[in-house]
């Protein structure tokens, strides 16, 4: 499996994903965290501008596999993140809430605090354009596992 080594890691569960960000001492990104992380100021739909561009993200691959996760130099977010859209869906801390943003706080949003499904941001290498813009929002069962899901961690500042 080394040539997958710089591969975002998938098929792990939301459970699995939190399990793992908390032993090694870190967390799931919230949805506000990861979404400005992926869009900066939030002025445009995806991390290097208005547009698709197929030479900045892994979407609507026909290989249905992943990519390294340095491929896409142009792809990268205004604050340097990597693979922000496209290539594999991220797991976020929240939960699903379809109306949460409507009554939401406007700066730093928590995220629903209950629910049946959690967040997944970013959209994957199987996703179409719309899928993976930096806003769209995707969710799935915390138990679920699939080959284009994936998370990364945050970490919290020392007070």
């Amino acid at each position: 499996m080394r040539e997958r080594a710089n591969h975002p890691v998938v098929s792990v569960s939301w459970e699995d994903a939190n399990a793992f960000a908390q032993w090694i001492g870190k967390r799931l990104p919230t949805e506000a965290e990861w979404e400005r992380a992926a869009l900066g100021e939030g002025r445009e739909d995806y991390p290097w501008g208005k547009s698709p561009n197929v030479d900045c993200a892994n979407y609507d691959s026909p290989d249905s596999k992943t990519t390294e996760v340095t491929k896409f130099d142009r792809g990268k977010s205004t604050l340097g993140v990597w693979d922000m859209c496209g290539n594999v869906g991220e797991w976020v801390s929240d939960w699903y809430d379809k109306d949460y943003y409507d009554t939401s706080p406007d700066q730093d949003p928590p995220g629903a605090t209950a629910g049946f499904q959690r967040v997944f941001r970013g959209g994957a290498f199987h996703e179409n354009r719309m899928g993976i813009r930096g806003k769209s929002r995707h969710f799935a069962m915390p138990q679920a596992s699939n080959d284009y899901i994936g998370f990364r961690c945050a970490m919290t500042p020392d007070d």
